[in-house]
């Protein structure tokens, strides 16, 4: 699947997520992810993205990512990578 949402990944429990970016552009946020599904490896970035749907990206993630991320939020917001 080419064409993955940032729904897709939240709802999606057969991938493995390696890398996450936070961007913040605007009044919004830019999310890239490396994620394995099965055998294949995908890149994504997802642009426009709301507080509340990085929120639900968040909770979807291990390795504590989802606190880091959350305190990136109420931070001063520079870009923050995540890396197992």
């Amino acid at each position: 699947m080419d064409e993955y949402s940032i729904g897709d990944l939240i709802n999606n429990e057969n991938i493995d997520i390696s890398r996450v970016y936070l961007l913040k552009d605007g009044d919004t946020f830019i999310i890239a992810v490396n994620w394995t599904d099965k055998y294949d490896l995908h890149f994504k970035m997802f642009k426009k993205l709301s507080f509340s749907q990085v929120i639900n990206f968040s909770y979807t993630l291990e390795n504590s990512w989802n606190i880091k991320i959350n305190d990136w939020l109420i931070s001063s917001r520079i870009p923050l990578k995540l890396d197992n």
